[in-house]
């Protein structure tokens, strides 16, 4: 996420690429909670189709450090 919001132009293609390799991960895969699963497939599918609102949500909900 830091990655994409640094500069999302640039970093698009590399930063869905890398989101999508989440779903091999046991957080995802066996021990995420369903609306996790639900929330990550929501931010990829948004992004899939050029919409990175819900990614940059997350991020400043989640990862945004002051």
């Amino acid at each position: 996420m830091n990655y994409y919001v640094q500069d999302p132009a640039a970093h698009a293609q590399q930063s869905l690429a890398q989101m999508r390799t989440i779903k091999e991960k046991h957080l995802y895969a066996k021990a995420g909670a369903p609306d996790f699963r639900e929330s990550v497939d929501a931010e990829i599918a948004a992004l899939e189709l050029g919409d990175a609102g819900l990614l940059q949500l997350d991020y400043q909900a989640n990862c945004k450090v002051d």
